[in-house]
């Protein structure tokens, strides 16, 4: 299993990239490159099935069906798509799987060592911080979560965020002499056994291919700070189907990250009680409420249910802001990712008077949405081909990071 030991690019390669969140499984087939903009070919999207009592293991479970699913797709009629260009020579030798929450969790740790005498710093050391620090971020994730079971976790990344000597930041401290080395360090993990789950189905689908994870975290900031390389404040909130993940990036950097256990389907399971309705019901009547194409008395009953979720949502918001942000002023700024039917409602609250009392100068925050419209100038598509907003911010991600 492939981990954050991986850095070198390569030219021309077709993959497979998969993204599993917590209310569905996207898969695309797309084509990366050095020096271009990657081409996506084509794109599916699997639903998870919602169950109205949330468990780890059925949840997992459907999640398995799902993957298995979107992959069968890409086999059946995502290669057909691919004839006639430069990528039909080529197999997809790589799969990039990029797991959102709750399947891994995500940390910013600092590393530092001191030395009243001076130390020369050379790869090997840095190397060997790296690996000292992630293995204990592995011990406490173990301990904390698998509650004295056997369960096993494995890093999946492991990347320097920023480097200082000194107190100095530094772009490369290689071959430097320092007293002191401070090192931030973005690490993830996840279970053992769900990887090798997830390997397997690949595998199976794709005749061994070669398979490597990311988490969404990640791919989420590179993206933004790539695009609006202007900005340097500013906070990440993806609402995926079962949780809410809110990170802080100051100075142009990822400073934490938190999540809290709200996301879609929590709307879905109140609406659903609510009114008394399936969840294929619940999904197309939110459907509708999206595109204001309700009768007045539905969406009174709709509303007053949507105003307590909304409030809720709004009161474990405004808690991890204080946790993520504390001794700090609070940046102005938040880029969003949000599952339909309810990404405009969702970015409807934050830009709302809800929250405007804990933003600076009581203004509401100013929401940026990354929706097919605006990632659309960074990743081409195929004619006909769903433009989906989560593959293309991994794929875009990917396309810098391959072997």
């Amino acid at each position: 299993m492939k981990n954050f030991l991986f850095k070198k690019k390569a030219t021309g390669r077709l993959a497979v990239v998969f993204d599993i969140g917590s209310a569905s499984v996207g898969a695309a087939l797309v084509g990366l490159q050095n020096d271009g903009t990657p081409k996506m070919f084509y794109t599916t999207r699997r639903d998870i099935t919602i169950s109205k009592k949330l468990t780890s293991d059925a949840l997992s479970s459907e999640m398995a069906k799902a993957l298995e699913k979107a992959a069968r797709d890409i086999v059946r009629e995502g290669f057909s798509h691919v004839r006639f260009t430069f990528f039909n020579i080529r197999k997809p030798v790589s799969i990039f799987v990029t797991l959102a929450s709750p399947w891994h969790v995500s940390q910013v740790r600092t590393i530092r060592k001191k030395d009243p005498r001076s130390f020369r710093v050379d790869e090997g050391l840095i190397r060997e911080l790296i690996l000292n620090e992630l293995n204990e971020f592995r011990k406490v994730h173990e301990s904390h979560l698998s509650n004295h079971t056997e369960t096993k976790y494995e890093i999946i990344e492991g990347d320097v965020l920023d480097v200082r000597l000194n107190r100095y930041e530094v772009r490369n401290p290689v071959g430097k002499s320092a007293h002191e080395l401070e090192m931030t360090l973005f690490a993830s993990s996840a279970p053992t056994d769900f990887l090798n789950m997830i390997e397997n189905i690949g595998r199976g689908v794709f005749s061994n291919a070669d398979v490597r994870f990311a988490s969404f975290t990640f791919a989420f900031f590179n993206a933004v700070r790539d695009i609006w390389h202007e900005k340097r404040e500013y906070f990440l909130l993806d609402v995926s189907g079962e949780v809410s993940d809110l990170s802080l990036v100051k100075d142009g950097k990822l400073h934490d990250t938190t999540s809290f256990p709200f996301g879609r389907n929590t709307v879905l399971r109140n609406v659903s009680v609510g009114l008394n309705l399936s969840f294929a019901e619940t999904e197309s009547l939110l459907s509708m409420y999206a595109e204001n194409r309700l009768a007045n008395f539905e969406m009174h009953r709709l509303k007053k249910i949507l105003s307590n979720a909304g409030a809720e949502w709004i009161r474990l918001l405004t808690k991890e802001l204080g946790n993520i942000s504390s001794h700090i002023m609070l940046p102005h700024d938040i880029y969003l990712t949000a599952d339909m039917p309810l990404r405009d409602w969702f970015k409807g609250i934050l830009s709302g008077a809800a929250l405007a009392s804990v933003t600076p100068n009581q203004q509401p925050f100013k929401v940026t949405v990354l929706d097919e419209k605006t990632l659309e100038p960074y990743c081409h598509a195929g004619l006909g081909v769903r433009k989906d907003p989560f593959l293309i911010v991994e794929t875009l991600f990917l396309n810098k990071k391959v072997v």
